[in-house]
């Protein structure tokens, strides 16, 4: 397509140069020079694109354009070709036009691979996406690109052994756990595509100042920006934090700062992402490893959630001490840990038969250690955390390294198993027993009958008695108030369940089911002047029987 220029100015050759300026704008003869199919690994649908060239009057080819349609191409933001003018029915040829080159048998197409965080076989050759970072065999020359916005950290050129020893050695008895935990969270897509799912969530409970946040984002901070962390208080749906944390898939996640929380709507919210989370890494789905920090994490969950985390406790330090780590963590740098992760993954993915065939080994002759208690999943916790270790050492050690480390590193996952093992215990035993609305409820049928504490109908008689203040407590049925102070509930529950209770917990539950009677500033209310918790019955009553419908093995207790 050619345009003249007939305008009249003084200088003829620089008129006559603008005219060839104008008439190359306006020649237009796009043509496709080749198709590139994208073959995503996730849905395993194809999408092809179409490179598309401008060829000028002598038969030179502008640089080619990748386009994903061949509709309604801005000509002139591509190619620098005027388009304004252009009727639909020029669009329509040109369309067709280069529709015809596309179906050219001889016209080359490349194939190429979009992977989104994960683990893929394609034709026997595996393949791990960890966000914007592709690892695949050093034979496999397809090309694959990551589908992912997160960015990981720049890796470096460093001393593998060098820097293993160095976390392994920094706190022990911790962050040498940690560092395995995190090898495991960049191999956890391979396992978990040999049908051997994480099943933990990595905790992290210490005391506020005992650096386990500091410590906990030396293995965890990945990627740029902090986008693979969150706090507990963040408002978030539960749909999208799993697609969260399925989509850091061969790398970290940590959710910060699991603390108590006043009310039971927002202790019940809590729960419910601690039960959301130990779900997805339970699962068979490439998911992160899920990293969480807590002060304590006495009462924040079931017993069955619990028994899918991986808790290890940060013990408190004399002071000395602690300023001593805070000096030198410095030294921790995450970008290392990512560097180490991906060439750990790097080395498995080139060796992927025998690695895989060192698993199914591993996996089918592992021998479970005498102190494990199969009640719980932490035997298995150990197993998928030994067979991490294993395949590190063989894949990144030297052997001079491995004997060391495999008896500090065995001493470590006996200890913080055997602690767990117990705590999980505790709350088994917690969870068996009688809720303690209804223990309560059980002190109150019995009356004067109760064998524990001196039971009292006479509020004189109560304030005249000399009895120890553990030992007594008053009951007005008339007018349906149960009064009893804090030491004689602690002596009354902790003869009912065997065991020392918490007082706290029990009022926190008496008092979120509106059966205490009150003082504006205090849960108690003092009587004969001592505070008392007084305990309204006819409210009980009725908790106690929306209970028993929704729970009617409870009545065997009652």
């Amino acid at each position: 397509m050619l345009t003249t220029c007939n305008s009249a100015v003084p200088d003829e050759n620089l008129e006559t140069k603008r005219c060839s300026e104008r008439d190359k704008a306006h020649y237009l003869k796009p043509t496709v020079i080749g198709k590139v199919n994208k073959i995503n690994l996730t849905n395993n649908t194809t999408v092809t694109e179409y490179k598309v060239a401008v060829v000028e009057e002598d038969g030179t080819q502008s640089e080619p354009v990748t386009l994903n349609s061949l509709k309604n191409i801005d000509y002139f933001a591509l190619f620098g070709k005027v388009d304004a003018s252009l009727k639909k029915s020029d669009r329509d040829r040109l369309e067709a036009e280069m529709q015809a080159d596309s179906l050219q048998s001889d016209l080359p197409v490349t194939n190429m691979l979009v992977a989104a965080p994960g683990f893929y076989m394609y034709k026997d050759k595996p393949i791990l996406a960890m966000s914007d970072n592709i690892i695949k065999p050093q034979s496999f020359s397809t090309e694959v690109i990551p589908d992912s916005q997160m960015i990981l950290k720049e890796r470096k050129d460093i001393e593998m052994e060098k820097v293993v020893k160095k976390y392994f050695d920094f706190f022990p008895g911790v962050s040498e756990l940690l560092f395995v935990l995190a090898m495991a969270s960049v191999i956890q897509p391979i396992l978990a595509y040999n049908n051997i799912p994480l099943g933990y969530v990595v905790a992290v409970e210490g005391a506020s100042g005992s650096l386990k946040t500091t410590l906990t984002r030396c293995v965890t901070d990945w990627y740029e920006s902090h986008v693979n962390e969150i706090s507990f208080d963040k408002s978030l749906p539960n749909k999208k934090l799993e697609q969260l944390l399925l989509s850091f898939a061969g790398g970290t996640f940590l959710i910060d700062d699991y603390h108590y929380k006043e009310t039971a709507y927002d202790r019940n919210r809590f729960k419910q992402r601690i039960d959301l989370i130990t779900r997805i890494a339970s699962g068979k789905n490439a998911a992160a490893g899920i990293f969480i920090t807590a002060e304590s994490l006495k009462d924040a969950t079931i017993f069955s959630a619990l028994d899918r985390m991986l808790v290890i406790k940060v013990p408190i330090l004399e002071a000395t001490q602690l300023t001593q780590l805070k000096d030198k963590i410095g030294s921790l740098d995450a970008s290392e840990i990512v560097s180490i992760a991906s060439e750990f993954a790097r080395r498995i993915i080139n060796d992927y038969d025998n690695a895989s065939e060192m698993i199914d080994q591993f996996w089918n002759e592992y021998e479970m250690p005498e102190w494990i208690d199969n009640a719980t999943r932490v035997g298995y916790h150990v197993k998928v955390v030994s067979l991490v270790f294993k395949l590190f050492k063989h894949y990144c050690m030297n052997e001079s390294c491995t004997d060391e480390m495999d008896s500090n590193f065995n001493n470590v996952i006996e200890a913080n198993s055997k602690e767990q093992i117990r705590e999980l215990n505790r709350l088994r035993r917690k969870e068996k027993r009688l809720p303690e609305i209804m223990a309560v409820y059980k002190l109150v049928q019995e009356g004067r009958n109760c064998k524990t504490i001196k039971v009292f109908s006479s509020q004189s008689d109560y304030t005249n008695d000399n009895g120890p203040d553990g030992k007594k407590a008053l009951y007005e049925k008339y007018k349906g108030l149960y009064y009893i102070n804090r030491n004689a509930l602690g002596t009354v529950m902790t003869s009912l369940y065997g065991e020392k209770v918490s007082i706290t917990g029990i009022s926190d539950a008496l008092h979120d089911a509106g059966i205490l009677v009150e003082d504006t500033d205090a849960r108690t209310k003092k009587i004969a002047e001592k505070r008392h918790y007084v305990i309204d019955c006819s409210v009980l009553e009725t908790t106690v029987q929306a209970m028993l419908k929704e729970n009617p093995q409870y009545n065997e207790f009652l």
